[in-house]
């Protein structure tokens, strides 16, 4: 087969080729891949040859503390989304089988991780409650948004925290179609307007943006996004 060049890397399957071809040299990065497979023997070799990368070596592994763990409950924990505010503080989202559905799970960390507050639950739903996004404006609201099939169909829901994640507003829903919505993805601009755009497969829209002003939603149908 003949060789396939494409910007910094060098690609060369070795079928059919006892010895391997020159590898054009790059001024500071440089990658070439030798492969060959041999499917009778399920095998599988692939030797990565680099040069021109020293600069991944200029950040040692000793500037990572160790894992440590944040969950210990009776069921699964996943889909965690962080953000950290002006103050340092690091705040953590999740959802949580615990309650025997999936709900939404908060805690944080005012030294840097060391050590971490209690968790706190968001949601108390029938259904399961997933699909966390987190944004913190510039005064350090934190706004939380998630979707939740207790309606029927996925639904996107948010609510907010005004003292770093101590107290939480009432949950509001932010969207009522005849779809599911679902995966929600949160912004604030430099107005404090909090955006949130998410995807949705009601009949013509496939994505719907919401701006939240407090608690008004203003939903800006016409606005398509994806064709």
């Amino acid at each position: 087969m003949a060789q396939r060049q494409s910007g910094p890397s060098v690609i060369v399957p070795l079928a059919a080729q006892k010895t391997k071809p020159p590898i054009p040299a790059q001024p500071d990065f440089d990658i070439a891949l030798f492969g060959k497979v041999n499917m009778r023997k399920k095998a599988l070799l692939i030797c990565v040859l680099a040069a021109g990368l020293s600069f991944l070596t200029s950040y040692s592994f000793a500037d990572w503390g160790p894992a440590k763990r944040l969950t210990w409950t009776a069921d699964e924990s996943w889909n965690p989304v962080l953000a950290i505010d002006s103050g340092g503080v690091i705040h953590v989202v999740w959802s949580d089988y615990t309650p025997g559905n999936s709900e939404i799970f908060y805690k944080s960390s005012t030294d840097g991780g060391a050590s971490w507050n209690p968790n706190k639950r968001l949601s108390w739903t029938p259904a399961n409650s997933e699909d966390t996004a987190v944004a913190i404006d510039s005064s350090g609201t934190l706004h939380v948004v998630w979707s939740d099939v207790t309606p029927g169909q996925m639904e996107i829901y948010y609510k907010k925290s005004e003292d770093t994640g101590a107290t939480w507003s009432p949950t509001q829903r932010i969207t009522w179609t005849s779809g599911t919505s679902l995966e929600p993805a949160i912004a604030i601009d430099s107005s404090s307007v909090i955006h949130v755009v998410w995807y949705d497969d009601t009949p013509v829209w496939v994505k719907v943006t919401s701006t939240i002003r407090a608690a008004r939603t203003r939903a800006l149908r016409g606005v398509r996004l994806e064709g």
